[in-house]
C-alpha cells in the first residue's frame, strides 16, 4: 500500500485484519503482519485491540521486517539443525557498540546524536553498497566515519557468527 503521511494506511490495514479473522474466519495465529519500524507494531496491534479485542490481537504476529527475518532465520537454524549467525538486533546493543568503536577510534566519548549519525551512516554505506573510496570520499562531519565503518564491520561480523 502506498500513501502519503496520514493518509490512514495502518487504518486499511488494521481493518482488514478485522475482516479477515471476523468475516472469513482466518485465524489470527495464520496471519502475519509486517511493517518497519517497532513502533509502528505497536501501534497496529494497539489500533486491532482497541477496534477488535484483545483476545485476537494477542493471537496476531506483528512484526517488523527485521523481525520476520530474524524468525526465518532461526526457523531454518532448527530446520536443518545448524548454528545460525546471530542478527544483532538489539538497538541498545548496537548502540554499544557503535559508541566503544568510536571512543577506541578517536579516544572521546560520542553524544547520542553522534551514534545515531554514525548507524544512519553505516547503514547508508551498506545500502548504497559503497566501495572503499567512496566511503573515504563522504563528507558527513562524523570524525573518523570511514575508520569507524570498517572496525564496525569487522567487529559486527565476529558477533554474527
Amino acid at each position: 500500500m502506498l500513501a502519503v503521511p496520514g493518509g490512514d494506511k495502518t487504518t486499511v490495514l488494521v481493518t482488514r485484519l478485522g475482516y479477515m479473522v471476523y468475516c472469513c474466519g482466518v485465524a489470527p495465529e495464520n496471519i502475519l503482519t509486517m511493517t518497519y519500524t517497532v513502533a509502528a507494531t505497536g501501534d497496529m496491534k494497539r489500533r486491532f485491540a482497541s477496534l477488535f479485542g484483545s483476545e485476537y490481537a494477542d493471537r496476531l504476529e506483528f512484526r517488523t521486517i527485521n523481525g520476520v527475518s530474524s524468525k526465518i532465520i532461526r526457523y531454518y537454524s532448527e530446520y536443518y539443525r545448524r548454528q545460525a549467525f546471530r542478527l544483532l538486533d538489539n538497538d541498545a546493543e548496537l548502540t554499544e557498540l557503535v559508541r566503544n568503536i568510536y571512543k577506541s577510534v578517536n579516544e572521546e566519548y560520542a553524544e547520542i546524536g553522534t551514534v545515531k549519525d554514525i548507524r544512519s551512516a553505516i547503514t547508508f554505506i551498506k545500502n548504497m553498497m559503497l566501495t572503499d573510496e567512496e566511503i573515504d570520499s563522504m563528507e558527513t562531519g562524523i570524525e573518523s566515519l570511514p575508520e569507524v565503518y570498517r572496525r564496525y564491520m569487522v567487529r559486527h561480523s565476529q558477533i554474527s557468527k
